[in-house]
């Protein structure tokens, strides 16, 4: 449980909710969309492959202001666009 908990604040993630049962471990967080990608070997990696992972539901939330202005220049280099574009 610590690895998964470690990880999801890695991925700037919030736990919402942690159940354990006799079955294992079950983690409810809330994950940046920009930060999923590889999140499965991730989650492998930590979990020494036992961990699996499935997508409920999404919402949309405004990203921290100290971030917006590098996501907003990768997308442009990424799309080849300039600054006033």
């Amino acid at each position: 449980m610590g690895a998964v908990t470690k990880l999801v604040s890695t991925k700037r993630g919030q736990l919402i909710d942690v159940q354990q049962d006799e079955m294992g471990v079950k983690v409810k967080a809330k994950i940046p969309v920009s930060e999923m990608l590889g999140w499965s070997s991730d989650l492998r990696s930590a979990t020494e492959g036992r961990g699996i992972s499935s997508l409920e539901d999404q919402s949309f939330e405004q990203m921290p202001r100290e971030l917006q202005n590098e996501v907003v220049r990768k997308i442009r280099e990424r799309k080849g666009l300039s600054e006033n574009q």
